[in-house]
């Protein structure tokens, strides 16, 4: 793209989240993934997992040149969406595709001239068996995942991308409410209701 780095922002004032780079941070997650494509929906760098997660979730509708139609579909109504806000707030939306117990969600950044996609397979998210059994919210328990690992708050907040104070508040929250008082009791508990299952 000549310009990919152009955002909507002169359009809508919304200046579109930058996608998160490429990354795995735990075997349970698979890679992150990168595409752009122009407005058309021709495919201009695709990196070879990418490739690979398009030709398994859209295989009916995949080509070497173009996006998959559903992908358009959700990148044209995200661009339609943002213009139609014209500066208001924006949530992020991302498409989610499921394929063999398997999920991928496809997230976007809208250029002025294309579109950046990040695409992001699940398999066992981290934490997915403490969030149903434990009452936990779902980064809750991703955070007490890593912790039952043996990681610090600092290694969490960079793993997912947060503060080490967000980490530790999580963790405030985790402790409440599984009714210990130390992290490393809160390991505990994580890997005996892994173990459970």
């Amino acid at each position: 793209m000549v310009s990919i780095t152009k955002s909507l922002s002169a359009e809508t004032g919304i200046a579109p989240r930058q996608p998160r780079p490429l990354q795995r941070k735990d075997r349970a997650m698979t890679w992150h993934a990168v595409v752009t494509a122009d407005l058309q929906g021709r495919i201009l760098t695709q990196n070879h997992t990418a490739q690979r997660l398009i030709l398994t979730y859209f295989e009916e509708e995949a080509s070497d040149d173009s996006l998959p139609a559903r992908v358009m579909r959700f990148a044209d109504n995200e661009r339609a969406r943002l213009l139609s806000l014209r500066g208001a707030a924006a949530p992020n939306h991302s498409l989610r595709v499921e394929h063999d117990g398997q999920v991928l969600e496809v997230a976007i950044a809208i250029q002025s001239d294309g579109y950046v996609l990040t695409l992001r397979e699940e398999s066992d998210t981290p934490g997915n068996h403490q969030t149903r059994t434990l009452g936990l919210s779902k980064r809750e328990a991703e955070v007490l995942h890593f912790v039952a690992l043996g990681k610090t708050n600092w290694e969490i907040a960079i793993i997912l991308g947060i503060s080490r104070l967000t980490v530790g508040k999580h963790m405030e929250h985790i402790l409440e409410r599984l009714g210990v008082e130390t992290r490393t009791a809160a390991a505990a508990v994580a890997i005996e209701a892994r173990n459970a299952t």
